[in-house]
C-alpha cells in the first residue's frame, strides 16, 4: 500500500492506495458412518485494488478523526464474479500525552442505521533517543451482551528510525485457539 498525506494547520488528510492479492480455499466435509465425505471444495485466487480517505483534527492533546475505507475498490477473481469491497467508515477520538493514549471509535457501514462496532483502547509508549516501543491493549464489540461477542486485542510495536515491526493478537473468550495473529513490517516516517 502507498499512503500520501498533507497537513494544513490543525487538519491532516490523506489517501491510501492498496494493491490486493490473495487466495481463498475452503473445504467442507461431513462425517457419515466414521467416514469423511466432501460436501464442497472452493479454491480461487483474487487480485484487486482499493482506495481509502482519512482526515483528523488536532487541538491540544485531543484528536478527532474519520476514515472512509474502500471508497473505490474492485476484486478480480480468477473463477468467480468480480466484486467491490464493502465500504466502511470509522470515526473516533483519542487523548494522549508523550507516554500514553486512550481512544474510542466506531466502525460501521456508511449508512447510519447499520450495525456499529465499538472500539476502546489504551497504548503505552516508551521513547528513547533512537527508538519507540508501544504496548497496546483494547477491546471491541457490537453489543457487549456476552463474552462470546467481545474481542480483546493486544499488541506491541518497535520502531527504530524509519523501520517498524508490529505484532498484534485478537482474542475472544480468553482462549488461545480463538486467537488471530498479525505481524507487519513497515518503513517510513
Amino acid at each position: 500500500q502507498i499512503s500520501i498525506s498533507e497537513k494544513k494547520n490543525n487538519i491532516i488528510f490523506g489517501f491510501t492506495g492498496k494493491y490486493i492479492y490473495g487466495r481463498l480455499v475452503n473445504l467442507n466435509q461431513e462425517l457419515i458412518n466414521n467416514n469423511w465425505r466432501t460436501e464442497s471444495f472452493y479454491d480461487d485466487k483474487a487480485k484487486g485494488f482499493s482506495f481509502d480517505f482519512s482526515g483528523i483534527y488536532k487541538k491540544g492533546n485531543i484528536i478527532g478523526g474519520v476514515c472512509f475505507y474502500d471508497l473505490l475498490s474492485k476484486i478480480y477473481w480468477e473463477n468467480s464474479s468480480n466484486k467491490n469491497i464493502e465500504k466502511r467508515v470509522s470515526y473516533g477520538v483519542q487523548t494522549n500525552t508523550e507516554n500514553y493514549l486512550f481512544y474510542a471509535s466506531i466502525l460501521q457501514k456508511p449508512k447510519f442505521k447499520t450495525k456499529k462496532e465499538y472500539h476502546f483502547g489504551y497504548e503505552k509508549r516508551i521513547v528513547s533517543k533512537k527508538s519507540i516501543l508501544n504496548l497496546r491493549t483494547g477491546f471491541y464489540s457490537c453489543d457487549f451482551k456476552s463474552q462470546d461477542d467481545i474481542f480483546f486485542t493486544f499488541g506491541t510495536s518497535y520502531m527504530l528510525k524509519s523501520f517498524k515491526i508490529d505484532i498484534a493478537i485478537i482474542n475472544t473468550k480468553w482462549m488461545i485457539d480463538n486467537s488471530q495473529y498479525i505481524a507487519t513490517i513497515s518503513f517510513g516516517k
